[in-house]
């Protein structure tokens, strides 16, 4: 099976070779973007495609009567923007940052003269775009399907291995608080509680300020169903 982190760190620069990647980003411009500061705005044409540098940012859609839905929160390295960039449509999601964070901007003309140049580019981020539909999909069979213990202990998961610091034997220091899961999963935040206070006295996660430890990722996925990739 693959390695599942290779779903989630989706940096199609960071896969290529040395001579292209080092091409790519001398043509990129660093920007610094402080805590709660939007990158873009759903509904925005972007100027052109941003490596995650540093930092997590997360991307939100906004239901018709204004309320918002965290649809995932990314760390480095991971690309964001391509598919609005090669489609040359607005963006459907925003993109906030959760801490001080840095992002690369990789221009549209820059992109398109480096990717015809360089064809391996084209390639990367079909796989790379492949990587988020299989995502996408997951996340829709998991809202359709399972009920929200499940659902919860997928998006642990997959945001353990996106955001996750790893430390000792296989476990995962996330940054991510209960409201933001709340948010993701569309329930309140008591339910969110309720269930990790559960598996912290079964000793397979445990609350910290801020986020969650997740000790045991493999009996958490396992208790989850087994829901894989």
């Amino acid at each position: 099976m693959t390695d599942l982190t290779s779903h989630f760190q989706t940096s199609w620069i960071e896969k290529l070779p040395d001579y292209i990647r080092s091409n790519v980003r001398e043509h990129m411009t660093l920007i610094r973007l402080a805590k709660r500061q939007a990158l873009y705005t759903e509904g925005m044409r972007l100027p052109g495609i941003y490596e995650i540098c540093s930092g997590r940012i997360k991307l939100t859609a906004y239901s018709y009567g204004g309320k918002e839905m965290t649809l995932t929160i990314c760390g480095s390295p991971v690309t964001i923007g391509d598919t609005s960039v090669i489609t040359h449509s607005d963006s459907v999601f925003g993109a906030t940052c959760v801490e001080k964070s840095e992002v690369a901007l990789l221009s549209i003309i820059d992109f398109n003269r480096l990717r015809n140049k360089y064809p391996l580019i084209n390639e990367l981020i079909l796989k790379n775009i492949c990587y988020k539909q299989a995502a996408m999909f997951r996340v829709l069979r998991d809202t359709t399907f399972l009920n929200i213990e499940l659902r919860l202990a997928s998006r642990l998961r997959n945001l353990s291995y996106a955001v996750g610091k790893p430390f000792g034997d296989g476990a995962y220091d996330l940054p991510v608080n209960q409201n933001e899961l709340a948010n993701m999963l569309g329930v309140s935040r008591q339910t969110i509680n309720e269930l990790l206070k559960a598996w912290e006295m079964r000793g397979l996660i445990e609350i910290v300020y801020g986020g969650v430890i997740v000790k045991k990722i493999d009996e958490l996925v396992a208790g989850a169903g087994a829901v894989c990739w």
